[in-house]
């Protein structure tokens, strides 16, 4: 007891100690308590001032070039509020692993609601134009109050109090005690005109996007769907932007012009370049049922014996028939490969019984659960792997050099159909800079194997070389025939392209770069084929077709039909194909 009194009477004037043991006592706990709440509240009061600050920096409208700025003076104020929020509660340490990771997990946190405050506002803004600016506003008001309160949370969460820092919450408490309110006022003073700044700005800001509304829809660029204004008007500024496009259009194709080809378009070679396009499909679709199958369109004769009376070997079988009719003795000197990547394929499982026998009464209950367990995870388990597939062969006649590939047949290239973005491609060898080709197109022709190199190594410059492909095999074929005419120079007059169905390739700069390495190419294409129309000519640095056009019109109906190789090896059977050129169209 006389220990007690002892500290007790060496305390501060109306300060009591805890126990000897160094605990603190419940008047100091209800006091520090005190403090503590007083702190908070200050620190709340605090992370909406610097949110304001934020706020108002982004309100206020400027030129673009001052965007970054803002983002490095809001950034700086989140560091100097953080620094603040951290002093009002003494620089706390000792915060445990559980409350670091909450502190990381809330800043990433803050992040996100402030994403998602650009996104609402902006969204908002499509309807109500005149508050494009205050997205900004919004995003860093929120970031910023996102994380004042995580670092509040982080510091107000120390796992440890020492009795200095419990002396200063309580010193702090008592000496602001008096001029609280007085304080408090001029601090509610300073958030009032940070809001009035930040309601000015706003004002201003939306001020200055509707004028640049309005300047828009002078221009004609203004969107039809929410357009505030004359209708008559709002739809001839359409018209006129239409018409605009329309004539760039035209421009881009007088800009790409495409010289005749020297060596003229022969209908008897085009017949035998679809067949071979057509035998590419079968080669690729006998070896997805026969693992053993080379890829020989030559020798086949040996697999109709194993297939038997299988219908798909007997078709096969009859068309390499006509197939070296048409082309003569031929060796195949390589056969295309790709791996790729089967997405339809699914985890196949069986469904075998777990029990045999009588079933139990609980076996009975089990059955429906496992019937359907079987019948739903290989649907949502998906098995993907690498498998290498056929995509065309190369031969050798007694009179010419032969690379053929096929269109689309699997997911995997249906992706890459549709990876339209344009890449720069620049000759490894000679470092000659060949434009901008499609992206998945050039994926493609990438992964083939034998590559290019390899291949020019086995042709014969001293005879003709035709390339021929139908749809993707068409842009593959076109790129392969650049690659070649690069590789071995001799064979550029050599080269003959045949594609059929096919898309745009490259922009203009790739035209011309292929127009004179490949002087001879012919596009046979179906005006009712809607898939030598993609990519569209204004997409990305623009698309444009390579070579002498070689139409006809054959419309069967349907989307997939108009585009089947089937139905171009018929129109160039019975020759209804031209060369004649439609008369440009002119607005």
């Amino acid at each position: 007891m006389a220990h007690d009194q002892r500290t007790e009477a060496a305390a501060p004037d109306g300060e009591a100690q805890g126990p000897a043991d160094g605990q603190p006592s419940v008047e100091q706990a209800a006091t520090v308590l005190d403090a503590a709440l007083a702190v908070n509240a200050e620190a709340h009061r605090l992370i909406l001032t610097f949110a304001l600050a934020g706020a108002l920096v982004t309100a206020l409208p400027s030129a673009s070039w001052m965007y970054e700025l803002k983002l490095v003076v809001v950034l700086l104020l989140n560091g100097f509020m953080i620094r603040e929020v951290g002093r009002r509660w003494g620089n706390s340490r000792g915060q445990g692993p559980l409350t670091i990771a909450i502190a990381a997990l809330g800043l990433i946190g803050a992040v996100a609601v402030a994403v998602m405050a650009f996104m609402v506002v902006f969204s908002i803004s499509l309807y109500v134009p005149v508050v494009r600016s205050w997205a900004e506003a919004a995003a860093y008001f929120a970031l910023t109050l996102a994380v004042g309160r995580v670092a509040n949370e982080y510091f107000q969460g120390a796992r440890t109090v020492d009795r200095d820092r419990l002396a200063r919450l309580i010193a702090r408490r008592r000496a602001r005690r008096g001029a609280e309110q007085q304080r408090e006022a001029a601090r509610w003073t300073r958030r009032r005109v940070l809001l009035g700044g930040v309601g000015l700005g706003l004002v201003a800001g939306s001020v200055a996007d509707f004028f640049r509304w309005r300047r828009s829809v002078a221009r004609g660029r203004a969107p039809v769907e929410g357009a505030v204004g004359d209708p008559f008007a709002a739809a001839y500024a359409t018209e006129a932007a239409w018409q605009a496009e329309v004539r760039s259009i035209l421009d881009l194709g007088e800009r790409v012009a495409i010289p005749p080809p020297r060596v003229p378009y022969d209908r008897d070679e085009a017949r035998r370049m679809i067949f071979a396009c057509k035998m590419a499909v079968m080669q690729y679709r006998i070896g997805r049922a026969a693992p053993d199958y080379s890829g020989n369109v030559t020798r086949v004769r040996e697999f109709a014996q194993v297939f038997g009376d299988d219908p798909m070997m007997a078709r096969f079988f009859a068309e390499a028939i006509q197939f070296r009719d048409r082309f003569g003795t031929s060796d195949q000197v390589a056969t295309l490969v790709a791996e790729q990547e089967f997405y339809e394929q699914y985890l196949d499982v069986e469904h075998p019984p777990l029990w045999e026998g009588a079933e139990s009464p609980m076996q009975r209950l089990v059955r429906p659960v496992e019937t359907a367990l079987y019948e739903t995870v290989p649907r949502y388990v998906r098995h993907e792997y690498r498998l290498p597939v056929f995509v065309g062969f190369v031969l050798k006649t007694e009179r010419a050099n032969v690379v053929v590939f096929r269109g689309t047949q699997t997911s995997a290239e249906w992706l890459h159909n549709l990876s339209s973005t344009q890449r720069p491609y620049t000759d490894p060898e000679s470092g000659r800079f060949c434009g901008w080709i499609h992206g998945g197109f050039l994926a493609m022709a990438a992964q083939i194997r034998p590559r290019p190199v390899e291949v020019a190594a086995l042709l014969d410059p001293s005879k003709p070389c035709y390339i021929a492909g139908h749809s993707l095999g068409s842009a593959v074929a076109t790129i392969w025939a650049l690659r070649l005419a690069l590789l071995r120079p001799e064979l550029s007059e050599q080269i003959r392209l045949y594609s059929f169905a096919g898309p745009r390739v490259g922009d203009p700069a790739f035209v011309k770069a292929f127009g004179e390495l490949v002087p001879n190419a012919y596009r046979v294409v179906n005006l009712a084929d809607s898939i030598t129309l993609v990519p569209a000519s204004t997409m990305g640095k623009t698309f444009a077709h390579v070579g002498q056009q070689v139409s006809f019109v054959g419309a069967a109906g349907e989307l997939l039909l108009n585009h089947v190789v089937d139905l171009y090896q018929l129109a160039l059977d019975r020759g209804v194909e031209t060369t004649e050129e439609l008369p440009p169209v002119r607005t």
